[in-house]
């Protein structure tokens, strides 16, 4: 229930900038209902003939004590 995904398109070469979008859009949804983001993975997506693509996000929103911020990597 507190696990999320989302994408953020990009063109050629910019699949940084989109990565950072689709983070600071994740870290401001879960600021929205008062949670902390925890991003669990970020992939490339499908790219179009090499000019455009997604970054994909995978993201939880928690609570701010929540153990998990402490997990080991």
């Amino acid at each position: 229930p507190s696990s999320y995904f989302l994408t953020e398109n990009y063109s050629r070469g910019l699949f940084d900038s989109a990565q950072q979008r689709a983070v600071s859009r994740a870290t401001e949804y879960c600021f929205k209902i008062n949670r902390r983001v925890l991003v669990d993975s970020v992939f490339q997506g499908p790219t179009n003939g090499h000019v455009a693509g997604t970054a994909e996000v995978n993201f939880r929103c928690l609570g701010r004590g929540d153990p998990e911020f402490q997990r080991p990597k």
